[in-house]
């Protein structure tokens, strides 16, 4: 991820990823191939996340990664998702497909506030 004046950008591709999360949204749970970001915030913060896919992908927020006790907290099949009010810590960002084939390349942009 290259970060810079608060804003966080990736370029990168879901190809050869496997199905390791599900989200909120029926759409992240269709197993499709998936990768994880992972970012802190503080309490009260919010995040804006942006998701421009060239395949039919969903992007979804998370209290932890693989194979943890994480809890979904949002979920977006649009590419937009803004979540205000965090409770503070680290959290995790699926960029996901919505089908098993349905993969890759994009650009995610994520913006602490």
């Amino acid at each position: 991820i290259f970060s810079a004046q608060g804003v966080a950008t990736a370029s990168s591709s879901t190809l050869y990823a496997q199905d390791d999360v599900q989200g909120l949204c029926s759409a992240a749970q269709s197993g499709g191939p998936d990768v994880l970001y992972t970012f802190s915030a503080g309490t009260g913060q919010g995040v804006d996340i942006n998701l421009d896919a060239d395949f039919d992908s969903v992007v979804f927020l998370m209290t932890q990664g693989c194979g943890g006790e994480g809890f979904p907290l949002a979920c977006s099949s649009t590419g937009v998702l803004n979540v205000q009010g965090l409770a503070g810590g680290d959290y995790w960002i699926a960029v996901d497909g919505t089908q098993p084939l349905q993969w890759g390349d994009y650009e995610l942009t994520v913006s602490v506030q």
